[in-house]
Formats: C-alpha cells, structure tokens, sequence
C-alpha cells in the first residue's frame, strides 16, 4: 500500500520471500521454545537453546532495523506465549486491567531492541567476532534496565525460567538471579557458534569443526559445573539444617477478588478469617498467615476500631503473631510534612496516602507494623509516571477501585516472639515485590531469619501465571538461604525450603489451610553481601562498548567524508 509516497513496499525476488518466511518461522521457534522453558511446563533445560534459532536470524541480517524487527516479533511472540495472562482475559471481568495487560505486551518487547541494538553497532562498528560474546552483557543491561523503570513487569527474564532447575539454580547464592542469565545466554551463544562452524564446508572445514567442539563443550560446562555445586549443596545443606524454626499458620481463603471488594462483606469475611485462623491454632503456629489485602478496608483506620480489637483480642487470646496483607491509610496534619506522592482530601482539607500494605499484629502489643509495598504493578496497582502526569490517574483506574496506591518507602523487618518468648525477625513481601531480588534480599540483609509473601494471584485464572509466581520464589530463597514462606488468597500457598524445593504446597482455588514449619537462619551468602557485581560488570561493559561504538561511527562518517572531498 502507498502512504503518502513514502510507504510503497519493496519488491522482492522468490528467493527473498522464501528467506524471510525461513526467518519468520526461526524466530517463532524461538519464542515457542523459550516460553516452553518456563514454568508451569517442566521444561527449563529449553532454555539454554532456546535462543538458537533467533541468533541465527540476526547474525544474517544487516541493517539494525532489521535484526530489531526480528528481535521485536520474536520477544512479541515471547510475552504472548508466556504472560498471556497478564491482562485477566481468562476472567474478563475488568476493561481496564486488559488494557494495562495489552500495553504490557509491547513495552516488553520495545525493551528487547537494547541487547539488539548493542549487539548491532559493536559489530558493525567495531569488531565483528566478538559482538556474540559481548552479547550476554548486553542481554543483561536490558533486563536490570527493565526492572528498574516506572513500568517494569520482569516477567521475563531469563533466570526465571529455571527455577524449577533445582540442581542448577544452588549457584544463586553466588551470583543471583542476574547470573544465571547471563550462563543462560552463554549457553545459547556456545550452542549457536558450535551449530554454524559445524554446519560450514570449506577450506578451512577442519579448523571450524575444531573450534565448533570447543564452542560444544563450553556449552554443556556452562550448564554442567553449576549443576555439580547445585548436587554438592543439596546434599551437604540437607544433611545440616539449622535447628530453630518457626512454626506457620496459613489461610488460603479462596475469595472471588472482584467480589472482595464490596465493603459489605467484609464483616463476613473477617469471621471466615478468624475462624479458619482458630483451626490453625491446633498446631500451635507462631504466626499466622493472612494473604493479600486480606480485607477490604483500611484497617488502621478509626472507623474500624471494632474490628482491630477483635484481631488484636484473637492474637493476645491465642499467643500467636499476625501477618496479613491489608489496605493501608496514613493522615499527614497540617503540622506534618506529607511525602510528595501524598493525596490531598478537599472535603477534608488533609492529606494522606494509602499503601498496599502487609500489617504486623504481636499478642503482647497493641502497636501495628507496617510494609506499604515498594514495587507497584504497573498499569494495575499504579499508573506510570503518574507523579509527573496525575491526569494519567484518571484515565487508569481499576473498576475494582485498587489503582493508585502510594508507593512504600523502605523495607520492613517485622519483630515478632515465638511461643517460648524467644525473638524472630521475618521479612515479608507483597505478590508480584518477589520477583525483585534487591527487596528479598535486602529484607536478609537487615537481619529477617525468614521471607514470606503475600499474594492474590486470583485476578488471573487458573492459567501460568500463579504458577510462574510461586516457582520464582525459589529464586529468592536460594540467593538468601532463607525458608520463603507464600500465603495466597486462591493459590498456590505453599513452604519453600533454602534449596529452592517446595516442601508443602495447597492448590489452586481451593479454600484450604496449611500449616508447617520454616527454619530460620542468619547466614550471609556471597550474593546477599554483593547482589549488584555482576550488574556493575555488564553496565560498564556496555557503556564502554556503546561509547567505542559511538567513536569509530564517528570515525567511519568522517573518514567517508574525506574521500568524497578528495574523489575525482
């Protein structure tokens, strides 16, 4: 089709069109295989290859819009194979959240064309053998990157998708989540360079093939040494566990998350919790697990004096600690400095914001804890950019009411006792926050001898979704050595050990306790004393790389320059 002249299409030979729907289906392979890698299918060894047939696509094409045409289709296709979900299509029951579930579907790739375009102008530019073995820094750059935006949704990196790899993800405690992406891309390059020096019939056929043998076998010692440390730690780690543990209650009450949210029933709601809390109570927990937004009110607040006294009562009744994920409001008076995000009441004439919040609730204390959650989902927690853009708070607005909470400041260490008065710091999370390293992380790094979270994954179905959530967790665990504890309103609660395994979990949507114990532990691994060294590593790398590149671009358009002034 023409536009305006400038749109008429090329015309291409039948070579060509053969070509480009050979590269098509490569880059669909791709994303199949790769989304294959994560969970819920159990296969994450997919992932070391994954990536295979993609690289083949842009190592033969080159103009940079190009091989980012082929990096965006192949990371569409990616998001639409793996997050399918994210949008709540399966329910349907809210415009809003599909629509902020659509928008997500192209900021994910628009965020795949960094790794792709540095691979580009270092190969372009600069040297051309090495731009593969650079490209892994490049991948990596993109993914922090990505997790550190205002619209961040790293679903998809790539470490998350081994999770399930319990024997390969041990290595976490050294060099995180971020590492395992970068062996994971290592991999896919090895694979690649050993299948294309293979593949070539030359004179130099004999020396290729050499170098494709190498490539092979640093390929399979990528995926193979990290699984010995994993085998060594399984083992050595089982056979001495620490021996304080903390007992858990958890109620997975299994509400209709679009129905929640009627204020009339949460009377109802409370006595469901309080009951079901009641029946934990024979095996004697230390705290009690209450999931996301387990009420639909705003607890602290004066109104509902009533209902904290009939927490506060259940807790100081039954000696137990309370951790629950509760709405959250905090008034600022005219003599209190409000922080800048804070909403300002007209009728009221005050300010105040409200947090998605995890409360902490002690048996000897009528003093709440609080979280107010730091990571917002965006488009369904919080808008983008909506300090710099209020307007933008108008338009996005879940029809369920829970848009637009404040964001949390800093991270909470909760203080509780146990049943025989001893102390115990725990460090707790809400939903989609267990994702982040940095926050779990820092939560062990301020002393919590164990994680929870909190989380409602009911917004989705019964779809990957819930569970690529709760197999991420076990990332967390691993990189902290600590027992990660989930507590979901319709699934999965489950208990994961400091190894990554899941030693008891519930089903999806089912209303259900579980009840079990998680150890404790102070230990301080490598990666919790240097989480960003790796990070540190391929920011540098890449600002290096794109400034070289930058340079001999320059370079290249001046040298052009001269020899036109001087052709005859």
């Amino acid at each position: 089709m023409k536009l305006f002249g400038w749109m008429e299409p090329i015309p291409k030979t039948p070579e060509q069109k053969a070509a480009l729907k050979r590269e098509r289906l490569l880059l669909l392979l791709s994303a199949v295989v790769i989304a294959l890698g994560f969970p819920p299918v159990p296969l994450p060894y997919l992932l070391f290859v994954g990536l295979v047939p993609y690289l083949m696509v842009i190592e033969g094409r080159n103009k940079l819009v190009d091989i980012n045409r082929a990096t965006f289709l192949m990371s569409f296709l990616l998001a639409l194979f793996t997050i399918y979900w994210v949008g709540g299509f399966t329910q349907g029951k809210d415009s809003f959240l599909m629509i902020g579930g659509f928008i997500l579907f192209f900021i994910n790739p628009i965020c795949f064309l960094i790794p792709s375009t540095l691979y580009y102008l270092w190969r372009e530019y600069v040297h051309r053998k090495s731009a593969l073995l650079v490209f892994p820094f490049f991948w990596l750059c993109y993914e922090y990157f990505y997790s550190a935006t205002d619209w961040s949704f790293p679903w998809l990196n790539l470490h998350n998708g081994v999770s399930q790899f319990t024997s390969f993800i041990q290595i976490a405690d050294i060099i995180g989540g971020w590492g395992l992406t970068i062996l994971i891309i290592y991999a896919n390059v090895f694979f690649y360079l050993a299948y294309r020096n293979w593949k070539i019939n030359t004179a130099v056929e004999k020396q290729l093939r050499g170098q494709a043998i190498i490539y092979l076998i640093g390929a399979v010692g990528i995926i193979f040494l990290p699984v010995i440390y994993g085998v060594y730690q399984i083992s050595t780690r089982s056979a001495a566990q620490s021996n304080a543990a903390l007992t858990v209650g958890v109620v997975q009450p299994n509400i209709d998350p679009y129905d929640k949210w009627s204020e009339s029933r949460y009377e109802k709601t409370l006595a469901d919790l309080l009951a079901d809390s009641k029946k934990l109570m024979e095996s004697k927990p230390d705290v009690i697990l209450w999931p996301e937004t387990a009420l639909p009110i705003y607890f602290s607040s004066p109104q509902y004096g009533e209902t904290q006294d009939l927490v506060f009562n259940f807790a100081r009744a039954n000696s137990v600690n309370i951790l629950t994920g509760m709405p959250d409001v905090v008034f600022y008076g005219e003599n209190e400095k409000a922080p800048i995000d804070a909403k300002y009441s007209k009728t009221g004439k005050f300010f105040y914001a409200t947090y998605n919040s995890v409360l902490g609730i002690r048996p000897d204390s009528r003093e709440l804890q609080r979280y107010g959650k730091m990571k917002l989902v965006p488009f369904g927690e919080r808008a983008p950019f909506v300090d710099a853009l209020p307007f933008i708070a108008d338009i996005i607005k879940w029809e369920v009411g829970i848009s637009g909470w404040n964001v949390g400041k800093d991270t909470v260490v909760f203080n509780l006792k146990l049943r025989d008065g001893s102390p115990v710091k725990v460090g707790t999370v809400i939903c989609y926050e267990s994702i982040y390293s940095e926050v779990l992380t820092a939560l062990a790094n301020k002393g919590a001898q164990c994680l929870f979270i909190v989380t409602n994954d009911s917004w989705y179905g019964n779809t990957s979704g819930p569970y690529q959530h709760r197999d991420f967790a076990r990332l967390r665990a691993v990189e902290t050595r600590r027992y990660v504890v989930r507590c979901a309103n319709g699934g999965v609660s489950c208990i994961i050990n400091n190894m990554g395994q899941i030693e008891k979990q519930t089903n999806m949507y089912e209303h259900t306790l579980l009840s079990g114990t998680a150890r404790l532990s102070n230990e301080s691994t490598f990666y919790m004393q240097h989480p960003r060294w790796l990070l540190h590593i391929a920011i540098t790398l890449s600002l290096v790389c794109l400034v070289l590149s930058f340079a001999a671009w320059i370079r290249k358009k001046i040298d052009n320059r001269i020899l036109q002034e001087y052709s005859i």
